[in-house]
């Protein structure tokens, strides 16, 4: 039971994140839906906002412009 609880996350996320990719549904309003709906279930998150920051992610990654990315992260000291 306590792997179903811990999975149920990571399941739910990593849908989010494929259908941001267009790889979970041919049908563009199909792979919206269930998008919207999985980054809803998985934290409350806006999917517009998200799909947004994830290309801009993926086009800039580990730079300044990266939305990921934060320079005081990369301090352990910090």
């Amino acid at each position: 039971m306590y792997s179903l609880i811990q999975a149920y996350p990571s399941g739910i996320f990593i849908t989010g994140h494929d259908t941001m990719h267009r790889t979970v549904s041919k049908c563009k309003m199909i792979n919206d839906w269930i998008g919207r709906t999985a980054t809803f279930l998985f934290a409350g998150m806006s999917y517009n906002r998200l799909i947004k920051n994830h290309f801009m992610h993926h086009k800039h990654p580990g730079e300044e412009n990266d939305p990921d990315f934060n320079t005081m992260s990369q301090n352990l000291l910090i």
